[in-house]
């Protein structure tokens, strides 16, 4: 089971669209258990959730992941809800790849789309690129995210993984 905490930095838009401002997203944290782990056909197979602190938001994902040739592979869905009774969810989608540099430092590039939860409108989409230092009892995680519609223009993001 692994545990993570994250922060981001970012803009802030105005319903059209222009930049406004920038600051400190909430405190996400998140719990990631394995379901199926180092089969030789199969990909490993989690089941993650989590919340933002200070928010209402909370997400549930399924994760699939197989490495071929040193090259990891992740697919993940999952729902992502507001937490108020009148707001609706979103359905969320993301590809991922990651590959090792050196023993202890691996690369990644991410694509997710959210689309809203009657499955008629897409949200929006992102797209991340980052990488991890293994610190022996976990990870520390650094990237940066592109978005193409709601939310923020863009968001650094930071975070430490621990696994038990």
């Amino acid at each position: 089971m692994d545990i993570g905490v994250a922060v981001g930095h970012g803009t802030d838009k105005d319903a059209d669209g222009n930049t406004v401002g920038w600051g400190m997203t909430p405190l996400a944290v998140g719990l990631k258990a394995a379901l199926l782990r180092e089969h030789k056909t199969l990909p490993d197979l989690s089941v993650s959730a989590g919340f933002e602190t200070g928010a209402s938001g909370w997400s549930v994902n399924g994760i699939a992941s197989k490495e071929i040739s040193g090259i990891g592979l992740h697919v993940n869905a999952g729902y992502n809800g507001a937490g108020e009774a009148m707001v609706r969810g979103s359905y969320g989608f993301g590809l991922a790849v990651e590959y090792t540099i050196l023993d202890k430092i691996r690369f990644c590039a991410e694509l997710n789309s959210e689309l809203s939860d009657d499955g008629k409108e897409v949200i929006g989409n992102s797209g991340l690129v980052g990488g991890s230092v293994d610190l022996g009892f976990g990870s520390w995680d650094l990237g940066g995210r592109l978005f193409d519609r709601r939310g923020p223009r863009w968001q650094a993001v930071t975070g430490l993984t621990a696994g038990f």
